[in-house]
């Protein structure tokens, strides 16, 4: 059974960007959200996904830390200096343990979240009860 995930009161779908270099997890991403019968969209490197978002009105981006080409952190600052995604919520996902990538949940990098891998169903339920409380239910 799928629950219909809405961006806002008037039933608009939540659209998500999800930007990972790694086949799998787009595969799995897209199997979670598919149960949510949202709309979604998959780009494999961080510059992809900034063209992508510049394209595209999106409610949330899901992108890896360390993506190919541009780091993580750089694509956050861009896409927040650029101030033309007001609203956007962006979650950092890593498979790193690293003690480092506690600087993604740092104010100054402006994430909304921070997914350690690997990522499941529970995970990314919690970051949609989170970012859309209004219309996912509690």
């Amino acid at each position: 059974m799928s629950e219909k995930l809405n961006a806002d009161k008037k039933g608009n779908p939540v659209k998500i960007l999800i930007a990972d270099s790694y086949q799998s997890n787009l595969v799995l991403l897209g199997r979670i959200l598919c149960n949510f019968n949202c709309e979604y969209d998959f780009e494999k490197s961080g510059s992809e996904a900034l063209v992508k978002l510049g394209l595209g009105k999106f409610n949330l981006l899901f992108i890896e830390c360390h993506p190919p080409e541009i780091n993580g952190q750089a694509i956050v600052r861009k896409i927040r200096a650029s101030g033309k995604r007001e609203g956007l919520k962006i979650v950092c996902t890593s498979s790193s343990r690293k003690k480092n990538q506690s600087d993604f949940r740092c104010e100054n990098c402006a994430v909304d979240g921070f997914l350690d891998r690997p990522l499941g169903m529970r995970k990314i339920m919690d970051v949609l009860k989170k970012e859309f409380p209004e219309v996912i239910g509690k």
